[in-house]
């Protein structure tokens, strides 16, 4: 099981089975392209068979050509030396500066319309799927 505890709209909270987060990262290079990860710090509980993980991820948002720097928490549970829960927690305002969204148009308005570049989960189920007018 994959839990986005601190995620963005549109996206799963969470996501059961190793081919349903397979599917679900598929065509994530359309959306971000990443180039490197950092500052990884990990924390071990044996006793209750959890790893907490500190990172940072740098890359660029594919259709802006924005930078993308985020940084993450995973909490990651461990039974019989498998993965049997993640939960992420990451900084959705680093997602939304990397694409552009919502735009200056959008917060002055108040209204927020997402422009077509904008990946957003379209059914949890599925991959990211990128809006068309």
């Amino acid at each position: 099981m994959f839990e986005y505890v601190v995620s963005v709209p549109g996206y799963p909270r969470r996501v059961e089975g190793r081919h349903a987060v397979a599917e679900l990262y598929r065509s994530y290079g359309r959306f971000m392209r990443l180039r490197s990860s950092d500052d990884l710090d990990v924390h071990w509980d044996p006793a209750k068979s959890v790893v907490v993980l500190e990172y940072r991820v740098h890359g660029e948002a594919v259709h802006t050509g924005r930078a993308y720097d985020n940084q993450f928490v995973s909490v990651i549970t461990i039974e019989n030396r498998k993965v049997v829960r993640w939960r992420d927690y990451l900084d959705p305002v680093a997602i939304f500066n990397a694409s552009g969204w919502p735009t200056a148009s959008a917060q002055q308005t108040g209204r927020r319309q997402r422009p077509e570049h904008v990946a957003v989960m379209a059914d949890p189920a599925r991959h990211f799927q990128v809006l068309k007018p």
